[in-house]
């Protein structure tokens, strides 16, 4: 069995992201939302190939089949994502199940309505109960060593399908 991770690193005006798996890493600047990390899955390698559409992929067999992975033998070199930042910036730090069952839009109008502090909360709340755990962590870096977070958890699975991505 393979695990995932998605570990952001704040490091002066600069942010530092480390992946391996289907867990993801979003940016949220200016209302628009990035998805900063990639998928480490069967059907994102074969959108990537162009044998499947990004909408295929969403219903797609192979869609939670990880091909990256802690737990692999050799072991899986993480990917290592460098961003600058910038004054209003939120990151948004997810396990596949908030992922899969929420559209991109979902979490900015989150964002909006509750404010990062509060947006974790709603977005697992959102998400309901379905097939797998839902964690969701926001940050939104402050000055100098000073930042807000919320980290949120929810055993409940999630069910419902993304709108858009």
């Amino acid at each position: 069995p393979m695990a995932t991770v998605t570990v952001l690193v704040l490091c002066g005006n600069q942010a530092l992201i480390g992946h391996v798996g289907d867990c993801r890493a979003y940016l949220v600047r200016s209302g628009a939302i990035e998805q900063c990390t990639t998928d480490h899955t069967r059907a994102a390698e074969m959108v990537r190939l162009r044998l499947l559409t990004p909408e295929q992929a969403l219903t797609h067999p192979a869609r939670s089949l990880l091909t990256r992975g802690l737990g692999t033998r050799p072991a899986a070199s993480p990917d290592i994502v460098r961003r600058p930042m910038r004054a209003g910036d939120t990151w948004i730090l997810c396990s596949a199940g908030m992922s899969s069952a929420l559209a991109r839009s979902s979490i900015v109008d989150a964002l909006r309505r509750r404010g990062p502090l509060d947006a974790a909360c709603r977005l697992v709340e959102e998400v309901g109960a379905g097939a797998g755990a839902v964690i969701a962590t926001v940050v939104r870096p402050g000055s100098g060593q000073s930042h807000e977070q919320r980290l949120w958890y929810s055993p409940r699975p999630a069910t419902r399908p993304p709108e858009d991505r």
